[in-house]
């Protein structure tokens, strides 16, 4: 399969796998409606708000840095993200203030 390394044929498990490691951020929520809207505003910035390192990176392995960067640029991204996170993160990605 493209994009697959070696030590992983089947793909869709592991990253069914990753996936599960953002379970917890999304205590309040139906997974399966969660994973179903991985590209949704909500779920980008509930990772980003409160997520790690590793499960930031397992976001960006499902959901373009184009989606990031558009919702970072968004109205909305004023409304669901602290102010504090909303910094980092466009500074992170380049984007102006």
């Amino acid at each position: 399969m493209i994009g697959m390394n070696s030590s992983n044929r089947q793909g869709l498990p592991v990253m069914k796998n990753n996936l599960e490691k953002l379970k917890h951020l999304f205590w309040d929520y139906e997974w399966n409606s969660v994973i179903e809207n991985l590209n949704s505003h909500f779920v980008i910035a509930r990772v980003l708000e409160l997520g790690d390192k590793e499960e930031f990176k397992i976001l960006r392995s499902v959901v373009k840095d184009e989606s990031i960067i558009n919702f970072l640029k968004s109205e909305k991204a004023q409304r669901l993200l602290s102010k504090q996170s909303l910094n980092f993160w466009k500074t992170y990605y380049g984007i102006e203030k």
